[in-house]
């Protein structure tokens, strides 16, 4: 089920700040950060840091602990690599279909604005086509995010679920994201706005400094900034990585919660209907069989609690048929 947003951010700091207490903890989470920020331009190797990524804050969340080399251990696997690499590609196909969609739209009110501007000399063209053009930007960049959003859960997915393929993790994702994109979105959107507010406001003083003839609060200028970035430097580790520890705390509830419309569990899927409230049942193929007896659920390969409780009631049954017949036979005699 999923909580609130405190409750995840507050594990997840929690976590974070006894991680970060270890030894090495700081350099390890700055590695593999600037690791990561290169897989954004390699692109063929992000799949791999999605998943490293995921693993890395159950490391922190489970045992408080970074080891980042471990964190690859089932990303750089071939079948969950191409898998996730497979994922994101449909995940930027329906972004690109969707931006598509809109540019045409946006394309058809632009030359209706075009053909406005021409009725009248006053009107000039650019601005014209630029107003009717500004609805369909403010939608792309909107449907972008939220698509990004809504495929977010996708790393978790990959390093959780095994033998997963491509589509069941994007529709899985989906699925999953139906609830609590809010959280996603602060937990991405606040370190986000913080640093740029601190490192803006960092480029906007120096600039202004630099029109000041005043060598003294140039000085004052330099130790401020200085001590600001020791500062980042210092707690920006435990910062992210409690935000990375909330989202991976909610993306394990979002992704087993069963009303997040699909679940996949031990090779059977369960696709929840949006005509009823029934449950239709899509096998692929059970990986186990069952069978019930009084409304309990038992293991075809391990049914021993079920021939001991068959047994003991078997004696029972034994016992009350033998003192039936003494009774009889006191009757009887």
């Amino acid at each position: 089920m999923v909580r609130k947003y405190g409750v995840y951010l507050k594990e997840g700091m929690k976590s974070a700040k006894i991680t970060m207490k270890r030894k090495g903890s700081k350099i390890n989470f700055y590695l593999f950060y600037m690791m990561k920020i290169v897989s954004y331009i390699l692109f063929m190797f992000y799949p791999m840091f999605q998943v490293a990524e995921t693993r890395l804050s159950k490391q922190s969340i489970k045992v408080n602990d970074l080891d980042v080399i471990g964190s690859f251990k089932n990303g750089a696997k071939p079948k969950v690599f191409w898998n996730t690499l497979l994922a994101n590609i449909i995940g930027f196909g329906i972004i690109l279909g969707g931006i598509l969609g809109i540019g045409i739209i946006t394309g058809l009110l632009m030359l209706i604005g075009y053909s406005i501007a021409h009725l009248s000399p006053a009107i000039a063209v650019e601005v014209m086509v630029f107003y009717f053009s500004l609805p369909g930007i403010i939608l792309s960049v909107i449907y972008f995010i939220v698509v990004v959003f809504y495929l977010s859960p996708v790393g978790y997915i990959s390093d959780t679920i095994e033998n997963i393929d491509p589509s069941t993790i994007v529709s899985k994702s989906y699925a999953s994201m139906r609830k609590g994109k809010l959280i996603v979105f602060f937990n991405k959107f606040i370190p986000f706005i913080t640093f740029t507010l601190i490192f803006g406001g960092l480029f906007v003083g120096f600039v202004f400094i630099t029109r000041l003839d005043m060598p003294l609060i140039n000085v004052i200028y330099a130790v401020a900034a200085s001590v600001i970035v020791l500062l980042i430097f210092f707690f920006a580790p435990r910062f992210l990585l409690g935000f990375m520890n909330a989202n991976t705390l909610f993306y394990e509830d979002a992704v087993l919660d069963e009303v997040s419309g699909k679940r996949v569990v031990k090779g059977i899927i369960l696709a929840k209907s949006k005509k009823s409230n029934n449950l239709l049942n899509l096998f692929d193929k059970t990986q186990e069989q069952h069978f019930t007896k009084n409304n309990k659920l038992y293991d075809k390969q391990d049914d021993t609690s079920f021939e001991e409780e068959s047994s003991e009631e078997s004696m029972n049954t034994e016992l009350e048929e033998e003192t039936k017949e003494e009774s009889e036979e006191k009757e009887v005699n």
